[in-house]
């Protein structure tokens, strides 16, 4: 479905306007929707290379050489993510201080993390107050 969204924003993440879709999956485990979702996105972009082999070589997209990713993605809980941050000494880039338990990972640190890591991750169990109502 199509969706709009008016939110200021400077990230690559986030745009004003895309297409999404919402499963409800009420007797799935939380193990199986992690499954679900893997499967989703390597399937996805299985197809997306399959099908788009033209228009991803005219922009030189990497994922030609790469192809979809591999499961098993790395799943890590918030806390345990925020225990490897501060093993590692990393700085939360936005207070500038070490990270602490129950913050939120900003964008620019959750990239580097999942980069050194080297791996689709799914990160998952984060504190519910950093989440909206509809996300807990």
């Amino acid at each position: 479905m199509p969706s709009y969204q008016a939110e200021e924003s400077l990230t690559r993440r986030h745009l004003a306007e895309f297409t999404h879709f919402e499963a409800e999956m009420p007797f799935y485990t939380f193990e199986k929707l992690l499954n679900f979702v893997e499967d989703l996105i390597v399937n996805v972009i299985g197809n997306v290379v399959e099908s788009c082999k033209e228009q991803l070589t005219i922009l030189d997209s990497a994922i030609l050489k790469t192809g979809p990713p591999k499961k098993p993605f790395i799943r890590i809980k918030h806390s345990d993510a925020i225990k490897k941050l501060q093993a590692s000494g990393t700085i939360n880039n936005k207070t500038g201080e070490p990270f602490k338990v129950g913050e939120d990972i900003p964008e620019k640190n959750e990239r580097q993390f999942v980069e050194d890591i080297g791996a689709p991750v799914l990160l998952t169990h984060f504190p519910a107050q950093l989440k909206a109502f509809y996300m807990q």
